[in-house]
């Protein structure tokens, strides 16, 4: 869950302008299949097999090889939980975030083995040791001097291809990408608007960008903007609109959720085109891809968090239609592994509820 969307969700007030009006119900613009309510859709067969209790809000996560990697831009802390145990195992400290924009960090990447975290307190990004659970490595984001950029950078958004580590800087509108192996900036894409989110898929990186609710296609091999897909729907906040922050990458299709538009929306990746809206009726920012099916947290966008009819909803990747929910208060962000599905909850205490999902 990307913290800039719940100050505006929540009505708080930061330094990027979010708005602070209070999320609406916003129209719907469905024309195509898939409408269907969370509400209308039946109960999944889940049992609750473990709740795990943070100290912190449950940021992301980030899946790797047995555990889940969830921060808190509020204390700067990474924390991972041994999904073999459910246990929280270790706390990374990045350091204050008192100092940056919007706090840090904001992105967790994996490939299952090596971790990435975005580190705005130092403008770099931080390599974690999975053995020792300590930070190993620290590369300082020097990109003085190329075009379009103005001053440190900040990182944001976080996506791992191999050794290229694709990075968003929210406030200057850039994406970058930095070579792991040389430690260097390669490449830098500007003009993409306040980006946030990115997934990689099909060749391509996928970069919301927030303000103006569309998403930008980066060609991995040139580093340029192949393609902008302009998103449906509207939302209540007069600076951000829905407020988009986030995208996944599935096996069959690129998925975002629009947030206050209270929708999901899947993009074809051959054709750079809106093939599907699914109607949910609730505030909608964390997906999850696994077990064959995206899983959303849908709620209220009450902050501190009082939702308790707060859903975890499951799509069908074949139909495009919510096929199954269950109940989470103040379910706000959704993980797929180990075969269960994870849900990070708010303020209730802030937490996460391991769910074993049946057929």
């Amino acid at each position: 869950m990307n913290r800039l969307a719940l100050c505006v969700v929540a009505t708080a007030v930061l330094a990027a302008g979010c708005g602070s009006a209070a999320p609406t119900a916003s129209p719907s613009s469905s024309s195509t299949p898939a409408n269907q309510r969370p509400g209308s859709a039946a109960a999944l067969a889940v049992t609750v097999t473990s709740k795990i209790q943070l100290a912190g809000f449950p940021g992301g996560p980030a899946v790797s090889s047995g555990a889940l990697w969830y921060w808190d831009d509020t204390t700067g802390n990474v924390v991972r939980v041994d999904t073999t145990t459910n246990k929280v195992v270790a706390t990374i400290a990045l350091g204050d975030p008192g100092t940056t924009p919007y706090g840090s960090p904001k992105s967790i990447a994996t490939n299952g083995q090596i971790v990435w975290v975005t580190d705005v307190l130092h403008h770099a990004v931080d390599r974690i040791d999975a053995t020792t659970n300590t930070i190993a490595e620290r590369i300082v984001l020097d990109a003085s001097g190329m075009p379009g950029v103005a001053g440190p950078i900040n990182p944001f958004g976080l996506a791992l291809d191999g050794s290229g580590l694709w990075v968003s800087d929210f406030d200057q509108s850039l994406v970058l990408r930095v070579d792991t192996t040389s430690k260097k900036v390669t490449n830098v894409v500007t003009n993409v608007e306040h980006p946030e989110g990115l997934a990689i898929g099909f060749g391509s990186l996928w970069v919301v960008e927030h303000r103006k609710a569309a998403l930008a296609r980066i060609d991995l091999a040139s580093a340029t903007v192949s393609s902008t897909i302009a998103l449906p729907g509207s939302g209540p906040d007069g600076v951000c609109g829905m407020c988009v922050d986030s995208v996944v990458s599935s096996p069959d299709g690129i998925w975002v959720p629009l947030d206050l538009g209270k929708e999901i929306v899947r993009i074809d990746p051959t054709t750079n085109a809106v093939s599907a809206q699914i109607q949910l009726g609730r505030v909608a920012d964390s997906l999850a891809v696994g077990d064959g099916a995206i899983w959303v947290a849908a709620w209220d966008g009450t902050i501190p968090c009082t939702d308790t009819k707060a859903v975890i909803a499951r799509i069908d990747t074949t139909t495009n239609a919510v096929t199954g929910t269950t109940v989470v208060p103040c379910a706000v962000t959704v993980a797929v592994a180990d075969g269960d599905v994870w849900a990070g909850t708010a303020n209730a205490p802030n937490g996460v509820t391991r769910l074993a999902v049946g057929p």
